[in-house]
């Protein structure tokens, strides 16, 4: 039987031109997610990002890790060097991983990834792949100047939870893991480390059980590490808030701490659970704002490593409230004698404000929230010098949202860029004395990550780009 194809027909014309429209898209199209880049050890930019072949969470994954002085010019193999951008031809693979629908079993999973160079230089890589029992953290390492990765399977656990053509999962359906890290051990040296937290599907033989282990040479885990002895003291109080019936959806414990103070000062505050940003289903009544505002606190830590509570207030002695309908991270610093949070109030306005003890004595509302519901719209803030820093947020997809502040006068300098582009995930970076600001440009994951200098002048001009696919705006 001989079969004709009549390419006069119009659906047969439309099923060509789809058919090769998706191939397009698919093959000319990239997405990326990258861990840093990190300052480490040596006066060197670390960076991991896991790739897809394609904007589909059900394509192929590959793992990469490169390093860098400038930004600009990438080690990526032992001594192979590229200059950024950094695309197809011009990385190196530490580990790909096949399509979970082949039904191989191998499949790399975006999410949870991380990494950590050792005094010696060996550079560790952590990250989630699927087995025929379940999913398995693995560890990747190498020499600082070696091309040779040795990859092993740290975990032996059986969750199951097998999820076919799904690259990124849900936070309940993931195990977590700490990158390794060395500790001092009694004798004052020091052993490789690793935190392990099996997911809540795992049985009864998963191996390694929940906690701290010492790893082997081989980045293995070994031997489990106890927790040392609770001295005997009082029982922490329990926080009254988790039993307030005001606040029946804000059900996510939000913390964040001041990056200078070794982790004995935070800021607090209840969110949302993540639902992709969408607004949330309230069953029997329709959702009202005041049930998604968190009373905002200060965390400080004492001399018994128990950690205090204090409600911050305004000028008047009421209580500041901060908006948790979405897990948006908020920031808390501090400049010479002077405290800041940056935050968003309760009517999504993102808040500058200095504390005085338990007193935010100043605020100032620098531009109000965009999408109230959106998990994207974090800030980040940059110290300067003793009297000023930077502060960039709220952006999704949008223009760029960058302010100088003076903490003594609060005069605000806002910069400027080009309207058109759609940023988000501002991350502040240094080199030298140049202040540089990472972005990224366009859809999850795709289109351009292009770090920017930001000048004196007020203006903000393109250092570099790490990453230059297809650009493509979109709200993921």
């Amino acid at each position: 039987m001989i079969f004709n194809l009549n390419l006069r027909r119009p659906y047969i014309k439309f099923s060509l031109f789809w058919l090769a429209f998706c191939y397009a898209y698919s093959s000319f199209s990239a997405s990326v997610y990258i861990i840093g880049p990190r300052l480490i050890n040596d006066n060197e930019y670390h960076m991991i990002w896991m790739q897809r072949e394609n904007e589909s969470a059900d394509s192929n994954h590959s793992l990469s890790y490169a390093r860098s002085k400038d930004l600009e010019h990438w080690t990526i193999c032992g001594e192979k060097h590229s200059k950024a951008p950094l695309n197809h031809t011009n990385r190196f693979i530490v580990e790909k991983g096949i399509d979970d629908r082949t039904r191989k079993f191998k499949g790399l999973l975006n999410n949870r990834q991380n990494f950590n160079v050792l005094k010696n230089g060996t550079v560790i890589i952590s990250f989630l792949m699927q087995d025929k029992q379940g999913m398995q953290v693995y560890n990747a390492f190498k020499p600082k100047e070696s091309c040779n990765w040795t990859t092993i399977k740290a975990t032996n656990w059986c969750s199951g939870r097998i999820t076919y053509g799904r690259g990124s999962l849900s936070n309940e359906d993931l195990a977590s893991f700490s990158p390794v890290f060395e500790k001092r051990n009694e004798e004052g040296g020091s052993i490789l480390v690793q935190n392990f937290n099996p997911s809540r599907f795992e049985c009864s033989e998963s191996k390694p059980l929940k906690g701290t282990w010492k790893l082997n040479s081989q980045f293995s885990p070994e031997s489990f590490i106890p927790n040392p002895p609770k001295k005997d003291k009082e029982p922490e109080r329990s926080i009254e808030r988790y039993h307030d019936s005001s606040l029946p959806h804000l059900t996510k414990n939000m913390v964040v701490y001041d990056k200078n103070s070794n982790r004995k000062i935070g800021l607090n505050w209840l969110a949302k659970e993540n639902t992709r940003d969408l607004a949330p289903i309230c069953l029997g009544f329709t959702c009202k704002t005041r049930d998604f505002v968190s009373p905002l606190y200060l965390l400080k830590k004492d001399t018994l490593n128990d950690w205090t509570y204090i409600r911050l207030v305004d000028r008047y002695k009421q209580g500041i409230k901060a908006w948790g309908g979405s897990q948006s991270r908020y920031e808390i610093g501090k400049i010479g004698d002077k405290r800041y949070a940056i935050y968003y109030a309760e009517d999504y306005c993102l808040t500058f404000g200095i504390i005085a003890g338990r007193t935010i004595t100043e605020s100032i509302c620098l531009n109000k929230v965009k999408n109230k519901w959106d998990s994207h719209n974090y800030v980040t803030s940059f110290i300067i010098d003793d009297q000023s820093l930077y502060v960039a947020g709220n952006m999704h997809n949008s223009p760029l949202e960058l302010y100088k502040i003076d903490i003594e006068s609060l005069n605000i300098t806002k910069f400027n860029l080009d309207k058109n582009l759609a940023l988000t995930y501002p991350k502040f970076l240094k080199i030298d004395n140049k202040t540089l600001l990472m972005l990224r440009n366009g859809k999850s994951g795709n289109g351009s990550q292009i770090i920017y200098e930001i000048l004196a002048n007020g203006t903000v001009i393109e250092h570099s780009k790490l990453f230059d696919h297809k650009l493509r705006k979109g709200q993921d």
